[in-house]
């Protein structure tokens, strides 16, 4: 009996694993891959990092998709340059903190050989815990505002539950 116990099992476990696949990869016209040396005169746009406390998760703010195309590893390493053609571009950004994050699309013109950094501001209240953020594009030099103002609210991420069974008599 139990060689039949252990004879279905394995086989149950080898048909789930076999069910079990990684996703096909993605295509390359869908990934975001332009290096400084590709681009004349390339306007350069660095994410965030901020350690905001020791109690609190770091905010990141980083580029996730410019033109419609990933921007891979980005929430890995999110001051790492991103390096734009000049002209007009569409900016998909992300806003990280812990289990709080927003995501907003951001109409952007990168000028030749511009050096520009994402700006952003949270601003919450006891009605609204997460709040919103605020973020815009601004020139790493001058600090000036380079693009509009974005809002958008900030959503948490739900997590499970976790159970602790307790032993009692």
């Amino acid at each position: 009996m139990n060689k039949i116990k252990a004879a279905l099992m394995t086989g149950l476990l080898c048909l789930l694993a076999g069910c079990v696949s990684l996703p096909p990869p993605m295509p390359p016209e869908l990934i975001y891959s332009k290096t400084e040396q590709s681009i004349q005169n390339p306007a350069v746009l660095i994410g965030v990092k901020e350690d905001t406390s020791f109690f609190l998760a770091d905010e990141l703010c980083y580029v996730e998709n410019i033109d419609g195309r990933v921007v891979n590893d980005r929430h890995k390493n999110p001051t790492d340059p991103v390096f734009l053609d000049p002209g007009s571009h569409v900016l998909g950004i992300k806003f990280e903190q812990g289990h709080t994050y927003a995501h907003i699309t951001l109409p952007f013109v990168a000028a030749p050989k511009g050096q520009y950094t994402i700006g952003h501001r949270t601003v919450s209240s006891f009605w609204d815990p997460p709040g919103h953020l605020q973020l815009w594009i601004q020139d790493a030099s001058t600090g000036q505002e380079a693009s509009s103002t974005a809002v958008t609210p900030i959503s948490v991420q739900q997590s499970s539950p976790i159970f602790i069974p307790i032993m009692t008599k």
